[in-house]
């Protein structure tokens, strides 16, 4: 008799279900728009593999990753995935495509001509908003980490795309300018964490961190650089107890706004900010914009 009672419960729940389906009225299998928003700095869940990151610029339907990494070496090496095919179902919204690694000018000099060649293949499988598969090939070696969203302050930001912003600015983004260079900016709070990826005067690439740059006045952030080595990119298990730490310089971003009057008819609001350094005993100054690759942008705020 429960028998009987039990399965007449699960045929009345399923009913709806089946109809729904036969009529078409079916949620889609494959959403149009990305239900979160991945924009920011990830890690090694659970802090398992402090000392690397993968900065993420989420824009439309697309994203542009930057893996912040150590070649075999234990040099710090960058490699960049710059544009990403996005697959997705029910329970999973997968972004792949081509790793590349660059060469060109030193960090203090005007970057003209760089190269890139490609050396493997990466995807993210998200998980919701806050964890991440990370999957990688490169020369010939393949792995996988699972990642998770820095957080660096307690007021963490949250990114939507086209979402509308805060009450006060938010600088969580890919900024950069020039070819093949960048900073990876995740905003919390009153605290900036940076990457600076740039090149040696080798050409080779290479990456700096700024853990932490504090506010001290206004629109203007400031902080120690560091250049950090560790195990290599596939090494297996990854120990974080080998990283190592110099501060080798400081620096300071100074986040403005202008505005576009390229067209006679209307004007645009441009976001981009100064980088003042010094590294290894050079000084210098770089501007560098908020990019834009795809549309709608993200939008961060408190």
């Amino acid at each position: 008799m429960k028998k009987g009672i039990f399965a007449a419960l699960i045929l009345w729940l399923l009913l709806p279900v089946s109809a729904a389906f036969a009529k078409g009225d079916w949620p889609p299998l494959t959403p149009t728009e990305p239900f979160w928003n991945y924009q920011g700095l990830w890690w090694g869940a659970r802090g398992t593999e402090s000392g690397w990151a993968i900065g993420i610029a989420h824009q439309g339907k697309t994203i542009r990753a930057t893996w912040f990494t150590y070649d075999t070496d234990g040099s710090p090496m960058w490699l960049v995935m710059p544009q990403s095919t996005r697959t997705y179902g029910w329970f999973e919204d997968v972004y792949s495509g081509p790793l590349y690694r660059t060469t060109g000018p030193a960090f203090n000099v005007e970057a003209s001509e760089t190269s890139q060649v490609q050396v493997g293949t990466a995807s993210f499988r998200f998980d919701g908003g806050a964890y991440a598969t990370f999957t990688y090939t490169v020369n010939g070696s393949t792995g996988s980490k699972v990642i998770e969203r820095q957080v660096i302050s307690t007021r963490v930001s949250t990114c939507e795309v086209g979402g509308q912003p805060g009450s006060a600015p938010n600088y969580t983004d890919l900024w950069g300018a020039e070819s093949a260079w960048g900073i990876q900016v995740e905003h919390q709070g009153s605290v900036l964490s940076a990457v600076w990826f740039t090149h040696r005067p080798d050409g080779r690439g290479e990456w700096l961190v700024m853990p932490r740059a504090e506010r001290v006045g206004g629109t203007v952030y400031s902080g120690a650089l560091y250049r950090t080595r560790g195990p290599a990119f596939n090494k297996s298990p990854w120990n974080p107890a080998q990283v190592t730490a110099a501060q080798v310089g400081g620096a300071t971003l100074t986040f403005l706004k202008n505005y576009d009057y390229s067209s006679e008819s209307t004007y645009s609001e441009v976001e981009y900010a100064t980088l003042d350094f010094t590294l290894d005993g050079v000084s210098g100054s770089k501007m560098v914009l908020r990019e834009e690759f795809a549309w709608p942008v993200s939008v961060c705020r408190e």
